[in-house]
């Protein structure tokens, strides 16, 4: 996908030339834009705007100056357009398609977002519906390829399902895994049962339909032997964008043209140093960090405890950015930490539904089995697990039946359980994307316990060396608590200290538990690795 030059610059400048001829725009007065606006509707069959008063805002209250910069899309189809009109020419059928697609989707968008915003529907969240109105805005601005920054937990799969619902085109959804298909596809029903939604991948082909729900994996290959041909699609959505960074992704990604909307959705758009979606869609359309979905009460309070161990790695041999994770397991089975966590779980959270993610597939199970030995229904998941089996666990764990889910990875992305409200993180990551991934998994909001609080419990290991740079959620956070609303008010912050003092009162074999700020931030910066210092000039002493 390369970004589309038809919109942002051409909205720049003061004349654009298309294959119609030249137009050069002047002031016009309200009559003479009406009359405009009507031959452009005519030849096009579309409306130009959804409301009265929003074409009444374009005649009376915008200059041509002020229309060529915040309505691009209109703009550009009406330099376009009118010059045949004017030399009483036809339209070629390229063109008007083309812009009758662009203000058909725009039109659609925004009497969806209205309806929503004036209360006639009310599927989606009040900060639901700011994001589908910064995407129309965009999109009206002439910007065709763009990513949305949302947190983990915020809806992000509900807004892409309304999102495809209000543009009314034929779509494109790719996700990561397949086991996101079915979930993706669960979501659409629920916003819209009679939505036309058919999964097409590797382990599964449902068939054409308005809307196509596939993998990455198979739209590389797909794309190219005309399986799924990019050309056929309105729009494109992106799910957990940062995934489409990879090589051969991007290269797939480059098939979709570039008019076609294309429009990516992530909790971590910036995938390493060298990788971000801002380099491959362009700008960001709407972005929302963790503690303000917190604040504004689209994701559940949460509070971080650190789980000190004494487990020390400095002997555990490091490949890449991981400990390996063979000699990890086998460290943290000889510390019995595994009992450790079902102690915790047991004295602390003892009913909650947890989710845990682990090392190696040994750990992960090791840890379910230790669960179960102590009366509390757990399972382990990887992706070794038959997908039959593997959606009957997730299944039990949603309804309550397991209260306690462990995997290696499986569960990083797309995972949705608003039942699950404990996250512990019992082996080390030094990525920003795992472990705001790792934590998002419990900050959903559920309608059968509206006073929920997210606990993320980081476990931490000692290693001299320092030299293995860990993320832990409180770096994601920005601290260890974060309630809804005034993070100030003593009824946000009442639930947060009768858990500090819950826990600091419970002695856990193998843990010491850390529940305030001052010292979580004191271990951590200590872990971190040693700054290098640069040699003093000759004559100064190093410090």
């Amino acid at each position: 996908m390369q970004v589309s030059d038809k919109g942002p610059e051409n909205a720049q400048g003061s004349t654009t030339r298309h294959g119609g001829g030249a137009f050069t725009p002047t002031p016009k007065t309200p009559e003479q834009l009406q009359k405009q606006i009507s031959a452009l509707e005519s030849a096009l069959n579309v409306s130009f705007t959804p409301h009265a008063e929003s074409q009444q805002h374009i005649l009376k209250d915008l200059s041509v100056k002020e229309l060529r910069e915040f309505h691009a899309t209109r703009y550009n189809a009406m330099v376009t357009i009118l010059p045949y009109i004017k030399r009483g020419e036809p339209v070629p059928e390229e063109i008007k398609e083309r812009f009758a697609h662009q203000i058909r989707l725009l039109y659609n968008l925004e009497t969806y977002t209205a309806a929503h915003r004036e209360g006639k529907d009310g599927r989606l969240r009040e900060p639901q519906v700011d994001v589908m109105e910064d995407i129309s805005c965009a999109l009206g601005n002439g910007e065709l390829q763009g990513y949305v920054k949302l947190p983990t937990g915020f809806g992000k799969t509900r807004i892409f399902a309304a999102l495809t619902e209000a543009m009314d085109v034929k779509t494109l959804v790719l996700v990561p895994k397949s086991l996101l298909c079915s979930q993706t596809v669960r979501e659409f029903m629920k916003l819209s049962p009679t939505m036309d939604v058919h999964e097409r991948h590797g382990g599964k082909d449902t068939g054409d339909g308005k809307v196509v729900i596939s993998t990455y994996q198979y739209f590389v290959e797909a794309s190219k032997d005309g399986r799924l041909d990019p050309k056929q699609f309105g729009a494109v959505i992106l799910d957990e964008g940062h995934k489409a960074l990879g090589d051969k992704t991007q290269h797939a990604i480059d098939r979709i043209p570039a008019d076609v909307p294309t429009i990516a959705f992530t909790a971590t758009p910036t995938y390493n140093d060298k990788k971000s979606l801002e380099a491959m869609t362009g700008e960001c359309w709407h972005e929302v960090d963790l503690p303000s979905a917190i604040r504004m009460g689209a994701l559940a309070p949460v509070s971080v405890v650190l789980a000190k161990t004494k487990v020390d790695l400095s002997s555990v041999s490091i490949v890449g950015e991981h400990y390996d994770e063979n000699e990890f397991t086998k460290a943290v089975q000889q510390a019995g930490l595994a009992q450790s966590a079902v102690h915790l779980y047991s004295q602390a959270f003892s009913g909650r539904s947890a989710v845990g993610f682990c090392a190696s597939v040994a750990h992960a199970e090791e840890c379910a089995r230790k669960f179960q030995n102590a009366g509390i229904p757990a399972a382990a998941l990887s992706g070794h697990t038959p997908d039959a089996v593997r959606d009957q666990v997730i299944d039990d764990f949603r309804a309550g039946k397991i209260k306690a889910l462990f995997s290696a990875d499986l569960l990083i992305e797309g995972f949705d359980a608003a039942n699950a409200s404990v996250c512990f993180n019992m082996a080390p990551t030094a990525s920003i994307v795992s472990a705001e991934q790792r934590g998002g998994r419990v900050l959903r909001l559920d309608p059968k316990d509206p006073s929920k609080l997210a606990v993320v419990v980081d476990f931490f290991y000692p290693d001299e060396r320092r030299s293995m740079p860990q993320v832990f959620f409180s770096d994601i956070l920005g601290g260890i608590d974060c309630p809804t609303g005034d993070e100030n008010s003593p009824e946000g912050n009442r639930a947060q200290k009768e858990l500090r003092e819950r826990l600091s009162a419970l002695a856990i074999e193998g843990l010491d538990l850390v529940v305030e700020s001052d010292e979580v931030l004191k271990i951590v910066q200590d872990s971190r690795p040693a700054q290098e210092l640069t040699p003093a000039p000759e004559g100064w002493l190093t410090v």
